[in-house]
């Protein structure tokens, strides 16, 4: 990053000063604004419950209700330490506890699956960190990445004896566990993989209950 003065109404690229970036800046801190100027001294910015810190490697720091993420100056990578997927919210037909799978319309829409290796499924969380695509109509958010939990057709012992396996949608909202000629016969009806059964009751210090559900890594 270049050296640059504060300017009192916040826009800055030096350590212990604050981003107001508009969108036509270069910078890669593109729409972080809205910090007020607080503590020169220990290089912190707040706005009620949100404070921005950047140090002297250009490292940006924000803490927002306990939630911690870093933006890097050089690499521009986010990392969030709390939550466990990124989802994307979509619109379905009815209201869908999480960890149910739910299939495409093909209208923008998605409703619960009713059978085996349908295509187009995605499974609703409850473990998401981060998430885009949130509207009046969009209300449910689904799993693009990372692991979620979803509940198995087949039970949690026998998933347990499956790990690594992938699955595809099941009746009633579950996920399926897929045989090797269904992994090679229908790769697009793949969802993901079995990567824990959990002995736990609750996860993230008891935020989530787990409900029977097993992890499933998203593919």
């Amino acid at each position: 990053m270049n050296p640059a003065k504060k300017i009192e109404n916040g826009v800055a690229s030096l350590a212990g000063t604050i981003f107001m970036f508009s969108e036509e800046n270069t910078t890669g801190y593109r729409g972080i604004r809205g910090f007020n100027y607080v503590n020169a001294s220990n290089n912190n910015y707040t706005t009620p419950q949100k404070i921005i810190s950047i140090n002297q490697a250009g490292d940006v720091f924000l803490r927002n209700g306990g939630v911690y993420v870093t933006a890097s100056g050089s690499s521009e990578v986010l990392y969030g330490a709390a939550w466990n997927d990124y989802a994307e919210y979509r619109k379905t037909d009815t209201i869908i506890e999480p960890g149910r799978c739910i299939v495409e319309n093909g209208d923008d829409s998605l409703r619960l699956s009713t059978k085996r290796l349908e295509r187009g499924c995605e499974i609703v969380s409850d473990t998401f960190g981060f998430a885009i695509g949130q509207t009046d109509e969009c209300q449910t958010p689904t799993a693009a990445s990372g692991r979620v939990l979803a509940y198995i057709y087949e039970g949690r012992e026998v998933a347990a004896a499956h790990i690594g396996w992938p699955v595809c949608s099941g009746p009633n909202g579950t996920v399926s566990i897929m045989t090797e000629e269904e992994e090679e016969k229908y790769p697009s009806r793949i969802i993901g993989t079995i990567s824990a059964v959990p002995d736990y009751e609750t996860w993230n210090n008891g935020n989530v209950k787990i409900n029977g559900r097993i992890w499933i890594r998203i593919r």
